[in-house]
């Protein structure tokens, strides 16, 4: 690599660096500084730093788990693939041949850079949930009982809400695991491919991706029993608001099968993994 190569990345480096603090660092800061003019001038100083700290809990919490759910997943997908000493330049150019080779160096190298690139998009966008939580850490009961579950009314203002943020992100990171990480990691090694007509799941495949389906469908199951049942009660038919009689004598029920189903089926994914018969 020549000394005009490395003065050409350098400038590279520090164009994209100046575009990202000008784009993206000055317009947040400017309107950090307003937001704190304002709450200091109405005298809620206060309230102006449970926000900031309620968004950095939830990006880093956010961020942390959800490098850890997709990393994790990713080296295990990539376990026992071993990098290519050529560049992928060579690679590329030897045809089908090398097509393996090429496959496995891309995704050996892009694992960790597309995990923490996924984790901080779904970070940031966790983090702008930040009133939820605080919601939720400073609920204060309403003193007055629902005629269904007979929980308080505060419940399903400020935990319903809360408990729905965490298990839709819970949700769709085991859910990006699944698709966007782990099946296309064994596409590309071969563990996963369509052959005579018949899709064809390796074993080593097969327990990963069993598990990762068992559980987004367990965490669906949670999801309907802690989030949709609950929202029944906020149903709204024509002019009027609330659970109904066919929201809880048929939906309701239904629900809960639906649950039950959901837990089974995971279950099932586990053992068919287990004795090999997870696709046949």
């Amino acid at each position: 690599m020549n000394n005009l190569t490395i003065v050409a990345r350098r400038r590279l480096l520090a164009i994209a660096l100046t575009l990202f603090v000008v784009v993206l660092v000055f317009p947040a800061l400017a309107e950090r500084i307003t937001d704190w003019l304002w709450y200091r001038e109405i005298g809620f100083e206060r309230v102006f730093v449970l926000r900031i700290v309620a968004w950095w809990v939830l990006l880093l919490l956010t961020g942390i788990t959800a490098f850890v759910i997709l990393y994790v997943n990713a080296r295990i997908a990539l376990r026992g693939m071993v990098r290519s000493k050529e560049s992928m330049l060579v690679l590329a150019e030897g045809g089908v041949e090398t097509r393996e080779k090429l496959l496995t160096t891309i995704a050996l190298r892009a694992a960790l850079p597309a995990t923490l690139l996924l984790s901080a998009l779904i970070a940031f966008g966790a983090a702008g949930r930040w009133r939820a939580l605080l919601e939720f850490w400073y609920r204060t009961p309403f003193g007055q009982a629902d005629p269904v579950f007979g929980r308080d009314i505060a419940y399903y203002v400020f935990t319903v809400p809360a408990v729905q943020m965490g298990i839709d992100t819970v949700w769709g990171l085991i859910f990006l695991a699944l698709v966007g990480v782990a099946i296309p990691t064994y596409l590309a090694r071969g563990d996963v491919q369509w052959r005579l007509g018949r899709l064809i799941i390796e074993r080593p495949a097969q327990m990963h991706l069993a598990i990762l389906g068992a559980v987004w469908l367990v965490i669906s199951a949670a999801r309907i029993w802690w989030v949709g049942i609950p929202s029944l009660l906020f149903g709204v038919h024509g002019p009027l608001t609330g659970a109904s009689f066919v929201d809880l004598h048929v939906r309701m029920p239904g629900m809960k099968v639906l649950a039950f189903v959901l837990v089974a089926a995971a279950v099932y994914l586990v053992i068919a993994a287990r004795r090999g018969n997870f696709v046949r």
